[in-house]
């Protein structure tokens, strides 16, 4: 069979003229065997073999990606063969120690990649989309262009699988690898983009052998249907691959997720009638497991927001505390997705819960529905609305087992460490932790306001060093602390966070419902413009809320942490069955310096050093 392939397609390549041999399905004909022209026979044969080699490219693709997702469990259960390598004597240290001298270079951010190992996994992968694309290719001749178009049809399509797999909220590899959805995010997006990629060079090179044999018009208007489908598929896939850009992710996310939603929809239902033989099973495989996530979340939605209220506080600096009526079971540091209807009907944000042991969040207003809700606050200080709640979600790392432990945070990026750091305070005879060294950078002193509860608490922990530091002197205070060098700017550190004045003022919020300037039948009747004005009153009345004058003064400092050093005093005297964990919540470069004093701090003889990083945005 292999000979006869072969002497065929040295045939047809030798041969001039004639008409496609990879279309779907046509009725392709050559009409003889003269001038290197295939007979029906042969055209059938060379199909076949075509489509099973194809086949089986897309096979060995579909295995070697479950080789990257071995890489992903193996480097899991590394980690902690690394944590607990320190308990089991010298041969388990050694072992350890190229784990130690990997992790040194992965964990260190890389211009455009969050860390080194990020860009080694997407290096890899594509790699292997690259070799499956051209390996055993039949490249040049006439049928050459079809060759190519079809295997990156095929290789489009187990990326469409692997797509829908890794959207889910709730997917099997968070179980088997350790990484939660929004890890695993970042694979999501390049498997898309590979996907778009590998399906253009499948249109494009249909649509240029229709052209150059003057059949495009025809095909398209009389030819088979699966064309026209084909072709609407891809639009639907070009549309979402060009709105799912960064800027547009970070700048219109309401929107981004719509369209994302219905043109995935369109998409797979248009290549359903595209080949629905050669696609059916995958695309069966890919709806089941879209409704599968979609029928969990909604499961667990109504559980938790039946009935469910949310209270909404106004804070200084843009900030809106939420406060859910119900309770659940989490692992601190985890979030959820919140949706409150009186705000924006459809739609559904994800959140960190600032608290341990109860669903609060501490949420920045930026555009929006968080700058809706942050306005409802500000005109209606303790208002309950309904609302829909979908989590907890998340793989936070056991805390409670480490030695010692330096959390990060930025603005309010401390709901990731309040919670944490809270949780161990209060569980300090069922924990493993001997200190917590805890940071955060804000850039106004009225800020403490966001966890003010917290702060009382983690200042009259024993085991806690508490360090604020704030990026911008009040007005009315003198620096006597000289800024020192630092690796974070604040620009960086606190984002787009307006300079209002910290100055004390004598209004104040209790967490107990009041009176509003305006309830939402007001709303309907104030213009718009007296209603911008009551609510920048109301903001600047917010921001002039005081910090807490029970805090210890010992615990601010003015300018930027040194996280290199903070991260080296904290891990001095440590020995190597210690277990050191640095947790890091944060704009991006609060993150990059938090990752490479990490990467720093390791060395093959030293205490074990994790590093945990939960980044702002939507990714």
């Amino acid at each position: 069979m292999a000979s006869m392939i072969q002497e065929i397609w040295a045939r047809a390549n030798a041969g001039s003229g004639g008409h496609s041999a990879g279309g779907h399905g046509g009725n392709n004909s050559t009409g003889g065997s003269s001038n290197g022209q295939m007979t029906e026979e042969e055209l059938r044969a060379f199909r076949h073999w075509m489509s099973v080699m194809n086949g089986e490219m897309a096979k060995w693709y579909g295995l070697s990606l479950g080789a990257i997702i071995f890489l992903f469990i193996f480097f899991h259960v590394s980690r902690t063969f690394m944590h607990l390598q320190g308990r089991r004597g010298v041969m388990g240290r050694m072992a350890a120690s190229p784990f130690r001298v990997f992790r040194k270079i992965a964990l260190r951010k890389m211009p455009k990649f969050t860390s080194n190992g990020h860009f080694g996994l997407i290096a890899v992968y594509t790699g292997i989309n690259i070799f499956f694309a051209v390996y055993k290719m039949g490249w040049g001749g006439k049928y050459g262009t079809s060759f190519i178009s079809k295997r990156c049809g095929w290789l489009s399509l187990v990326n469409l699988a692997l797509v829908f797999l890794l959207a889910m909220k709730n997917n099997p590899f968070t179980f088997i690898t350790g990484y939660s959805h929004e890890r695993l995010n970042v694979l999501h997006r390049w498997a898309g983009r590979f996907c778009w990629i590998q399906g253009s060079i499948h249109v494009i090179l249909y649509i240029y052998s229709w052209t150059k044999s003057g059949s495009l018009l025809s095909r398209l208007r009389q030819g088979d249907p699966a064309y026209r489908a084909g072709l609407i598929a891809w639009i639907f896939f070009t549309v979402l691959f060009l709105s799912s850009f960064a800027f547009i992710r970070r700048r219109a996310y309401e929107w981004f997720y719509i369209v994302h939603i219905i043109c995935a929809l369109g998409a797979v239902a248009a290549l359903g009638f595209h080949q629905p033989k050669t696609y059916g099973a995958a695309l069966y495989l890919a709806s089941a497991m879209w409704i599968f996530d979609r029928l969990v979340r909604l499961s667990r939605g109504f559980h938790y927001s039946k009935g469910t209220k949310a209270t909404i506080y106004p804070l200084p600096g843009d900030c809106v505390k939420v406060v859910l009526n119900k309770t659940a079971t989490f692992q601190p540091a985890s979030h959820g997705f919140i949706n409150i209807p009186s705000i924006k009907l459809f739609q559904s944000h994800p959140f960190t819960i600032s608290s341990a042991d109860s669903l609060e969040f501490i949420i920045r207003a930026q555009r929006g529905f968080t700058r809706k809700l942050y306005d409802r606050a500000v005109l209606n200080p303790g208002e309950s609305l309904g609302c829909y709640f979908d989590g907890p979600y998340g793989n936070i790392p056991d805390y409670r087992r480490m030695n010692r432990l330096v959390l990060f945070a930025g603005g309010s990026g401390g709901s990731f460490s309040f919670a944490i750091a809270t949780d161990i305070a209060r569980n300090l005879s069922r924990c493993s932790v001997e200190s917590i060294e805890f940071v955060w950078v804000i850039r106004e002193r009225s800020h403490t306001k966001w966890f003010e509860k917290e702060l009382e608490e983690l200042q009259n922990c024993p085991i806690v060093n508490l360090r604020i530091f704030v990026t911008r002197k009040p007005s009315d205070l003198i620096n006597t602390h000289p800024e020192s060098p630092t690796n974070a700017t604040a620009e960086d550190l606190q984002g787009s966070l307006p300079v209002q004045d910290s100055t004390d003022s004598g209004l104040t919020f209790d967490e107990k419902p009041g009176p509003s300037v305006a309830n939402s039948t007001d709303l309907l009747t104030i213009p718009e413009k007296a209603l911008e004005l009551v609510i920048d009153t109301r903001v600047r009345q917010v921001n002039r809320i005081g910090s807490d004058r029970s805090l210890r003064r010992d615990i601010f400092e003015y300018g930027r942490p040194e996280m290199d050093m903070i991260v080296q005093d904290a891990i001095r005297n440590a020995t190597q069955n210690d277990l050191v964990a640095v947790g890091a919540c944060g704009p991006t470069e609060l993150m990059r310096c938090a990752r490479n004093a990490a990467a720093s701090a390791i060395t093959p003889n030293g205490p074990s050093i994790s590093l945990h990083c939960e980044q702002f945005g939507w990714g």
